[in-house]
């Protein structure tokens, strides 16, 4: 990563909004400034695309790892602001929570936790026990791999399982070197 003399990045590595990774890396980079003040949150990653160099991802995916039993309420309401501060079309955001090891689901995309119609059809059902957790284990499994050792921890450390892309460490300001 370039930087000038005064330790900002350089503005050719800065990530362009008006581009679907730039979009994407700032919206994830808000989300993860809020996240990480959250006494439940116990680890954040990047996972999916982002963590490639592919030109145009269609969503950013982040693995939040949370406390057990953890109020979801707060990461409901930063991930449905992560999604509208993203403005591109298409593009989207996903979280995906993991608790001791184990995936639990995502955060309700609602302002009120309740049943709809419209998860059902996406294959989504609320957790009765615990208000804003999304059970997608009917429709959906993330691959205990990938809650193990995910690409990039940003989250209580850096630590990567390779390559780091270019705008990846502008945005989060990561050191060139893998740890």
């Amino acid at each position: 990563m370039k930087r000038s003399k005064d330790n900002t990045v350089e503005p050719s590595l800065r990530p362009d909004r008006d581009t679907d990774r730039g979009a994407l890396l700032l919206a994830a980079k808000w989300f993860f400034n809020r996240a990480t003040k959250l006494e439940s949150v116990t680890r954040i990653a990047l996972i999916g695309s982002i963590c490639t160099d592919k030109k145009n991802p269609k969503d950013i995916d982040i693995l939040l790892t949370i406390a057990p039993a953890a109020d979801i309420a707060p990461i409901s309401k930063l991930k449905r602001q992560m999604s509208g501060r993203i403005q591109r079309g298409l593009l989207g955001a996903d979280i995906f929570l993991a608790e001791e090891g184990s995936y639990i689901g995502r955060p309700c995309r609602f302002r009120e936790p309740h049943p709809r119609v419209g998860c059902a059809q996406d294959g989504l059902r609320c957790d009765f026990n615990r208000p804003f957790l999304c059970d997608t284990s009917c429709s959906f499994e993330l691959k205990k791999e990938v809650i193990t050792s995910p690409p990039i921890i940003l989250y209580p450390r850096l630590l990567t399982a390779g390559k780091i892309p270019a705008d990846v460490q502008a945005v989060f300001d990561l050191p060139q070197e893998n740890t």
